[in-house]
């Protein structure tokens, strides 16, 4: 039974450790703005997701980050992720940019057998070439679930009765993730694609779905400085 029990753990471990969708930012557009935005993708799947974030206007600029995504299916509640944190870029030469950022994530996973949620967080970093009509620029990141609490079926329950509900430290570690991301940008819209590859953090073993894909809109509301 230990065996099995320790499968699902590993299942549902995999599953939250797909990268967090995100906002993808070109940073050659100065000033102050509220940025929407919606983004379709590949992530075990295909996924759906929605976000907002706020972009100061100083120097080195940040951006606070807010989103939710889903997978495609019948019942999409049933499984959801939502993301939070911050990206600051971190230096500037020219047109070369390079951004720093750290997420929280909060994920759901159920199925016929258990109910799982997890806190994990994810951090990454990029480099590139912005100008204010397009962009390109590498990026890598590393994301790991800490904590999962999980919530068996009654019928689970009932071929497997010692098993236990409650809170568990992952089994397994993180995953790196690396690729690019470009996009386009007219007005105050941005078409941004993210795609790369998924590795586990042994670099021997990938997920099932080795690699993301995400396609994302923004749009961008300037916010006009008080006189």
């Amino acid at each position: 039974m230990k065996s099995i029990i320790s499968c699902i753990i590993y299942v549902c471990i995999c599953l939250f450790m797909q990268p967090a969708s995100a906002q993808t930012i070109n940073w050659a557009n100065s000033g102050r703005a509220h940025i929407v935005n919606a983004h379709i993708g590949a992530d075990y799947g295909v996924v759906y997701g929605v976000g907002y974030a706020y972009k100061t206007g100083t120097s080195f600029p940040l951006v606070a980050k807010l989103g939710f995504s889903v997978p495609s299916g019948n019942q999409p509640l049933d499984d959801f992720a939502t993301q939070y944190g911050i990206e600051m870029q971190v230096l500037q030469w020219r047109g070369l940019r390079a951004t720093a950022e750290v997420q929280g994530i909060y994920r759901r996973f159920q199925n016929d057998l258990v109910t799982a949620k997890n806190f994990g967080a994810k951090m990454s970093i990029s480099l590139g070439l912005y100008k204010s009509r397009w962009f390109a620029a590498a990026e890598a990141g590393f994301d790991k679930a800490i904590v999962t609490h999980f919530q068996h079926s009654a019928s689970y329950e009932q071929e497997f009765p010692l098993v236990k509900n409650g809170w568990y430290h992952p089994p397994t570690g993180g995953n790196f993730s690396y690729g690019l991301r470009t996009g386009l940008s007219f007005n105050r819209n941005v078409l941004a694609l993210r795609l790369g590859s998924i590795v586990a953090e042994d670099f021997k073993s990938r997920p099932m779905l080795p690699f993301y894909v995400q396609l994302g809109y923004n749009y961008q509301i300037p916010i006009r400085a008080k006189h």
